[in-house]
């Protein structure tokens, strides 16, 4: 996993305490929340007590009176209607509410969730045609819909009502239909935008009881907690209130096929979190629809049959199983492209294309080689009709949604969020498609990801209470991620590997404290420090029970030589960046990033001692025994070495080339930063 960039809040102790002591509120719970902009005793408890808010009037989303009018029509006329939903968790949970809800009010009711690789996201030209053939006259999207211009025009001309349930930005032209209910229209004027689409679909339900929220949130707040969870939207707002309460929900669900998921991945019956809705629910349920059938998952969650529930679960287990195996063979296929075309891991963007990819992994693809790498990833499914899905993950600071409206040129459609997309490119302009791409992301500037140290915390102080003052800002999630801590300064002692190689106990010692660290998903092989480096560690804190007992776990996030000034890190190494593209580096960048003669070579002499290691920057550093202030330096030199043909970078593992002799006066980054051999 690549290092990114520690970005340390500013917090006020003194107004933390002071807000404390006047709302009565965990002192230390305070001191977080304050550092999020909770900065008024209001703030805080809306914060700290968002069970008790009360949902805003759905009625306030443009356009849902017409909506419910024309579904009440649909259902009092004895209509078919079809509910229209995507099949991803959201869309799925979306589609179970609203068609078990229209199902409890006598309605001639049907649902379609579409095939990933069949049909692709939302609706298209061949489903609408399949919607016409089975003789519906509503049709009721969720999760999807706002971009169907064409297929609502296509319905309108052939007699059918389409009703819009989305959650997505809207595009210049919005569809000609019924209604179109998104919170996310120019001209809506609801308090609260970033409701996922089940959250939608809830409103349109609360709204077909007249506003009246009881009897919908009593059925369904397990289904919106999950799909709400699921799609990563902000967890504040009305989006916190609904998650606050659902959680309870869902360890209480009734629903049979969600009952024995949740105890088949929880059978010690430990509370339910957010982060057991993202990590352990989620997964399955957008397992279904990501490696080809949904309706799996749509079954699991409104079937009453427990038997059936219990078969549904082992396809669920069955369909993640198989994600997980096409996750790792394109990922391998991924690094043997990478090899191939190392230029692809220089540019702004990482753009990775391959022949029949699963399009249902290929957006959990794009998401760990955005985390691997640093920057935005896109990851392209050409398929055996010159056809071309994509899907892509990034990081604060760069829109997709953006980014590929700026390339739409080159793409057939696309849609989605700021830092999750999915697209469509013809095969044959995936090169066109990846330049136009990069051009754009050069022109955004440097793209860094982040890393938010709430706090620092001393090995003393570390105890199950600060734990307990983390309960207060649960649930955690998008826009409340889950605090991260600052160890400085402490010395590691011993390295024990966990579980098969595939973990790793740290233990560490500050001030004659010692502590204990989790490192999950880090190899031995992998891990770049060894007992004695003196080291800065970014850790959650979290509640772990073994046999009864409780304890305090400290987990790992991320971990940097002590004394790095990461600002300055890696403003050096964006530098050298743009510098290896353009040569555009200001001379205080030069200053920083120049190497000597005797750094390239420590650096060179390293390397040869030490074949294929695949240390970043400011590790080489550490290991040369320089500073963390020389690590652009080493950065440079590693650059410059590779330019001349002296080294070899194989997907991150250097070498040297042996038999190869070329004047460093001959390197073109050495120029750009004033290198002159000095005469002996």
């Amino acid at each position: 996993m690549g290092r990114k960039k520690w970005v340390e809040v500013r917090y006020d102790k003194e107004r933390a305490w002071e807000l404390a002591q006047i709302t009565g509120e965990d002192p230390f719970a305070v001191l977080l929340a304050l550092s999020r902009g909770f900065d008024t005793p209001e703030k805080l408890h809306g914060f700290f007590h968002a069970k008790a808010l009360t949902l805003s009037d759905p009625f306030l989303i443009r356009d849902m009176d017409k909506g419910v009018a024309r579904i009440r029509n649909a259902v009092e006329a004895g209509e078919r209607i079809l509910v229209y939903g995507d099949y991803d968790a959201d869309g799925v949970t979306a589609t179970a509410l609203l068609y078990t809800y229209l199902q409890s009010i006598g309605a001639d009711v049907d649902f379609y969730i579409p095939s990933r690789v069949e049909d692709g996201y939302g609706l298209s030209a061949k489903t609408a045609e399949r919607v016409l053939q089975g003789g519906f006259d509503l049709v009721v999207t969720v999760d999807n819909g706002i971009a169907s211009v064409e297929e609502a025009a296509f319905f309108k001309e052939n007699g059918i009502d389409l009703v819009v349930t989305d959650h997505h930005q809207t595009g210049e032209i919005l569809p000609d239909c019924a209604a179109v209910i998104d919170p996310h229209r120019p001209d809506d004027a609801s308090p609260f935008k970033e409701l996922a689409g089940v959250g939608v679909a809830l409103k349109v339900a609360a709204a077909m009881e007249d506003g009246d929220y009881t009897a919908v949130l009593e059925d369904y707040l397990d289904l919106v907690t999950l799909g709400t969870v699921a799609d990563i939207v902000p967890l504040t707002g009305e989006n916190r209130t609904l998650v606050a309460n659902g959680l309870e929900a869902i360890r209480n669900t009734s629903r049979p096929g969600l009952r024995l998921l949740l105890d088949r991945l929880n059978p010690e019956g430990r509370p339910v979190t957010s982060s057991t809705v993202a990590y352990q629910l989620a997964p399955r349920i957008n397992a279904a629809g990501r490696m080809g059938d949904a309706e799996t998952a749509l079954e699991l969650l409104i079937t009453d049959d427990f038997d059936r529930a219990e078969a549904l679960v082992d396809a669920l287990e069955a369909a993640n199983t198989a994600r997980k195996t096409s996750e790792a063979q394109i990922l391998k296929q991924v690094s043997r492209l990478l090899s191939e075309h190392p230029e692809y891991r220089a540019d702004p963007v990482l753009a990775v294309a391959g022949k029949d990819w699963h399009p249902g992994v290929i957006g959990i693809v794009a998401s760990r080689l955005s985390e691997e790498y640093g920057k935005p990833a896109f990851v392209i499914s050409a398929g055996v009709e010159g056809d071309a899905k994509g899907s892509c993950r990034s990081f604060a600071g760069f829109s997709l949604y953006d980014a590929l409206k700026a390339c739409a040129g080159t793409l057939t459609k696309f849609g989605g969020h700021t830092q999750a997309a999915g697209f469509s490119v013809e095969e044959h302009r995936i090169d066109e498609f990846r330049d136009a791409m990069n051009r754009y992301a050069a022109q955004i500037g440097d793209l860094i990801p982040e890393l938010t140290v709430d706090c620092r915390l001393n090995p003393a102080n570390l105890n199950l209470s600060a734990v307990d003052s983390l309960m207060y800002m649960e649930p955690f999630g998008a826009s409340n991620p889950q605090p991260v801590f600052g160890i400085y300064g402490a010395v590691l002692t011993a390295v024990r590997p966990l579980a098969g190689n595939k973990h790793l106990r740290l233990t560490l010692q500050k001030q004659n404290v010692n502590l204990t660290a989790l490192y999950f998903g880090q190899s031995p092989e992998d891990f770049p420090y060894v007992p004695g480096d003196k080291i800065d560690l970014a850790v959650r804190l979290e509640r772990s029970v073994y046999q009864g007992q409780t304890n305090l776990s400290v987990q790992v996030r991320d971990i940097r030589p002590a004394g790095t000034d990461d600002e300055a890190l890696f403003g050096a190494l964006a530098a050298l960046t743009r510098l290896e593209r353009s040569g555009a580096v200001t001379e205080d960048e030069k200053r920083r990033l120049a190497p000597d003669r005797a750094l390239i070579q420590k650096l060179f002499t390293f390397i040869k001692n030490n074949p294929g290691c695949s240390y970043s920057a400011e590790v080489l550093s550490l290991r040369m025994g320089l500073t963390p202030a020389d690590a652009p330096r080493c950065a440079a030199a590693a650059a410059a070495l590779t330019e001349l043909g002296l080294l070899k970078n194989d997907n991150g593992a250097r070498n040297v080339v042996p038999g190869v002799r070329n004047p460093l006066a001959n390197s073109r980054i050495l120029q750009a930063l004033g290198y002159k051999e000095v005469s002996a």
